[in-house]
């Protein structure tokens, strides 16, 4: 296989694969001669110490596979525990494809996509006090106004709205299609809907669909800058259109700023703001950085390892340290890569199976 191979791959938006639902058979195929081989430092496998400040990992598991996990991991003592959805949940499995996590009313909510369902989790012991059932392929959850929750949902063309005190199905907001990551800012909800081309604008007041922007293919992920504006990462489907990351005024509605990549085989994603949300992180193959006030895309990477196949990025809002995943081969533990702000190493440690998402616990 050439030695660009597994970055090629990463530039498969993971999503659209997994849409497709044949990601397993994708992954079989393509990676069955990729082989990755890393040192890494040993693990404890007991019981989360949740009274220190912690980093949830989720690890995706294999499609239809239910081996979803959940790692802990504390940066002050360098320690990473694993499975602990299982271990807190006398040996339930945490079931198939972890998704994402958002704290709510002070509680975890783990959304576990393929199995159709959230998980509501005591934050200081991670048993389970709750679930939201009745949804279809849930992928992000936000909390907004009069302890309502906004879902979105990879197949139901749908924004579920959700009572966060029963977590019951209050009222389903009509989308044309597959709903992404959201951002809440005031009494408006922005959702990416990824196979339309469009953020949606949702009056959080009285759950209506107001507008619709139009943006590049594939919205997929969104952040607030230190201004307030809006930026989205589009990648651009697979080989099929230019990526891009495109400002949006949210009081206006308008696009303030197109920043397109001239080449269809990459694809931009996991967008990420620094802590005093100066700066924009993303992954495109390798690791960009940006200012926010930056008028054209970076030329040159924050942080690139050829050998890697990174998968998900997340950034520390009280350190601004990095996390980056590797996924290696999609068949055996992944990798996580710590990295200060300026892209130097501080620690590496192998998690669960495809992970796939960060979350970091905020004093």
């Amino acid at each position: 296989m050439a030695p660009d191979a597994g970055k090629e791959l990463h530039d498969i938006p993971k999503l659209y694969i997994e849409v497709m639902g044949v990601r397993v058979y994708i992954i079989s195929i393509l990676f069955i001669i990729l082989i990755s081989c890393k040192k890494e430092e040993a693990s404890p496998n007991g019981a989360a110490n949740l009274s220190e400040r912690a980093v949830m990992i989720l690890n995706e598991g294999n499609f239809r596979s239910a081996n979803a996990s959940l790692s802990v991991y504390y940066p002050q003592a360098n320690e990473v525990h694993q499975d602990q959805y299982s271990r807190a949940n006398q040996g339930v499995p945490l079931g198939d494809v972890a998704q994402s996590l958002s704290l709510i009313n002070g509680n975890y909510w783990l959304l576990v996509n393929n199995s159709s369902r959230i998980e509501v989790l005591e934050p200081n012991n991670l048993q389970a006090i709750g679930r939201v059932s009745g949804l279809n392929s849930p992928r992000y959850c936000i909390a907004g106004p009069n302890q309502k929750v906004y879902v979105s949902d990879l197949y139901e063309k749908v924004i579920y709205v959700v009572d966060a005190n029963n977590y019951g199905l209050s009222k389903r907001i009509a989308t044309q299609g597959w709903t992404e990551e959201m951002v809440l800012l005031d009494d408006r909800l922005f959702v990416c809907q990824a196979d339309s081309n469009w953020v949606l604008v949702i009056n959080t007041t009285n759950d209506s669909l107001e507008h619709r922007i139009p943006t590049a293919k594939q919205p997929l992920s969104m952040v607030l800058d230190n201004h307030n504006m809006l930026w989205v990462a589009c990648s651009g489907g697979i080989n099929d259109s230019e990526p891009a990351l495109m400002k949006i005024d949210p009081a206006s509605l308008s696009i303030e700023l197109d920043l397109r990549v001239p080449d269809a085989s990459l694809s931009i994603g996991d967008l990420d703001t620094s802590p005093d949300g100066s700066h924009l992180f993303f992954s495109m193959g390798d690791i960009y950085k940006m200012n926010v006030s930056d008028t054209s895309l970076p030329t040159v990477p924050w942080h690139q390892n050829p050998t890697a196949n990174y998968y998900a990025m997340g950034v520390d809002p009280i350190s601004g340290e990095v996390y980056l995943s590797d996924a290696i081969d999609y068949t055996q533990d992944g990798i996580v890569y710590r990295l200060d702000p300026d892209a130097k190493l501080i620690s590496q440690f192998k998690v669960g199976l495809i992970p796939g998402f960060f979350y970091f616990e905020v004093p």
